[in-house]
């Protein structure tokens, strides 16, 4: 007699409520500032230069994605646009204090504009997506 494994299911009410959402944005925002506290390995570079920069954007285009969609599910609905800047606001201070963090973390070079930027780019990106999200989550 063959067994099988199930898999339980994700519960759609969870990813309706806003709070997961929240939870989510919270554990990426400590995980930025653990990653960032932490000395870099020593790695070589890599062969794609400023990889470095896509690294940045798709991190922060997760955090904007997060903040965002709490937001957009929260008891005001919808995601106007100056909930937006104001988010894409937030998120570009979150970027310029971890790198002005890393200055005083051993090993990191910080106060890099260029990572500022990706960051920026990529929370905009993020914030952009829950724009389409935002409507099909509610529907699930």
């Amino acid at each position: 007699m063959r067994t099988r494994c199930r898999i339980a299911a994700l519960d759609p009410t969870l990813l309706r409520r806003p709070g997961t959402w929240r939870v989510g944005f919270c554990i990426w925002f400590v995980v930025l500032w653990v990653l960032s506290s932490q000395s870099p390995p020593d790695l070589p570079p890599p062969r794609i230069p400023h990889l470095d920069k896509l690294a940045h954007a798709l991190y922060f285009g997760c955090g904007g994605f997060l903040l965002g969609t709490g937001l957009a599910l929260g008891p005001q609905k919808g995601f106007p646009r100056t909930r937006c800047l104001a988010s894409l606001a937030l998120l570009a201070i979150i970027g310029a204090l971890d790198e002005w963090h890393q200055v005083f973390t051993a090993g990191r070079q910080g106060a890099d504009p260029y990572d500022w930027l990706a960051d920026v780019c990529g929370a905009a990106t993020g914030l952009t997506l829950v724009r389409y999200v935002e409507a099909r989550l509610r529907e699930w």
